[in-house]
């Protein structure tokens, strides 16, 4: 890591000449960017399948809050019925 890390402080001794305005900046100050689009690696594979995973939990989330909600609702209207009820009192004995 301290190799990797040594490597990017050689960048900012490298100096260049911008080829639009004629400045001198430093290697490690550009933003580069390429013509065409970017060869795909494993690590865009990667980053595609998190993003499914968290659009199919989100659903997930939706859904389930979306039955528990649900189920609360029909918990309640049986429990406002089963109290208009003797039957479903606890008998006193």
């Amino acid at each position: 890591m301290n190799e990797l890390f040594q490597e990017f402080q050689q960048f900012r001794k490298i100096l260049c000449v911008c080829p639009c305005c004629g400045e001198i900046v430093r290697v490690s100050d550009l933003r580069l960017k390429a013509k065409g689009p970017a060869v795909r690696t494993w690590l865009d594979d990667y980053r595609d399948k998190e993003k499914k995973i968290d659009r199919k939990e989100e659903r997930f989330d939706e859904r389930e809050e979306g039955l528990r909600s649900r189920r609360g609702k029909e918990e309640g209207s049986w429990l406002r019925e089963c109290s208009t009820k003797r039957s479903c009192r606890p008998s006193r004995r």
